[in-house]
């Protein structure tokens, strides 16, 4: 792999290593000045809704290690073992490289939350929720570019020699991707539906059972109704697998391909978009912005595609 890749990933690593190291520190540091019980977990408006043994402090720290341990064998593999796809040029490498840097992402996403949750357990003061969900839908944002950077990569330099081949198992990605990620969609509802709302005080109030706080409407609508956008994920994706299963029949690959982009991009748009409404966060403009370029750039692809097939009949 690149030196200057590996370089600024190293200098990735070494700064969430920092984060890490200075958040246990940080904690160690004011440990003999918290009482023997402390709150440790947050409601929805940022207060303690959970008082524990001070030892539970070191919940994220531990979890973060072994978050960065896991990393690390992972950051050693990479750039040594090919990822089994077929790509011509500097594909393989650029591929590599994109995933390295997505989980750099990641990694410094979970630790920062946890540097956030250290500090206001350490001061036992309240968790700044506002800030802390727009940090997240900042790096959100970046892991979803990540990934679609990926997905390109293999589109643009995948090898032409075995296309049959290739096409098959980009469809068969495609598929274990978009249900995998539907499914984590449909677990994070039903883990978050029976504590909605968030607000623990509200959570309490017999005015507000069986509501939850949409951000975008500025109000508090019944929880359900959080339902109504799994579902049409649900839908939209077996819309584009009926299509796509008559598509490989007819040996359109034109559209088998759209269909996978289709698939992958919907599978997450309704993941995020499912993830924010859990948290009582707005789904952005540039979220949906977002999306909406990938989209396009998927049909501009299949349109092009499509006409170099019919020329080739």
């Amino acid at each position: 792999m690149n030196k200057k890749v590996l370089l600024i990933h190293r200098i990735f690593f070494a700064i969430n290593l920092l984060i890490w190291a200075g958040c246990l520190i940080y904690y160690i540091s004011k440990l003999g000045s918290l009482p023997d019980e402390i709150g440790i977990h947050f409601g929805g408006n940022g207060d303690f809704d959970v008082v524990a043994s001070k030892a539970y402090g070191f919940y994220p720290h531990i979890i973060g290690g072994i978050i960065t341990l896991g990393l690390a064998v992972a950051f050693h593999i990479i750039p040594k073992k090919s990822s089994g796809l077929k790509m011509r040029g500097r594909g393989e490498e650029i591929f590599r490289a994109e995933v390295m840097f997505t989980l750099d992402v990641l990694h410094m996403m979970c630790l920062l939350l946890f540097a956030f949750w250290t500090r206001s357990v350490s001061l036992q003061v309240g968790l700044p929720i506002h800030t802390v969900g727009n940090v997240l839908s900042v790096f959100l944002l970046l892991i979803a570019a990540g990934i679609a950077a990926q997905v390109v990569t293999y589109i643009v330099l995948r090898e032409k020699k075995k296309e049959a081949k290739d096409t098959m198992l980009t469809h068969r990605l495609s598929r274990l991707i978009a249900w995998l990620v539907t499914f984590g969609s449909v677990w994070m509802l039903l883990e978050v539906y029976p504590r909605l709302p968030g607000d623990e005080k509200l959570y309490f109030d017999p005015d507000y059972y069986g509501l939850a706080y949409y951000a975008n409407l500025d109000r508090y609508l019944d929880r359900r109704y959080l339902f109504i956008p799994l579902v049409a994920g649900v839908v939209l994706l077996i819309i584009i697998e009926i299509i796509s299963v008559r598509a490989v029949k007819a040996e359109k690959r034109s559209l088998v391909r759209y269909t996978d982009d289709l698939r992958v991009f919907t599978g997450l748009f309704f993941f995020f978009s499912n993830m924010t409404l859990c948290l009582e966060s707005k789904i952005k403009p540039g979220f949906l912005g977002f999306f909406a370029v990938l989209y396009t750039i998927a049909t501009i692809l299949f349109l092009v595609r499509r006409k170099k097939e019919k020329t080739n009949i």
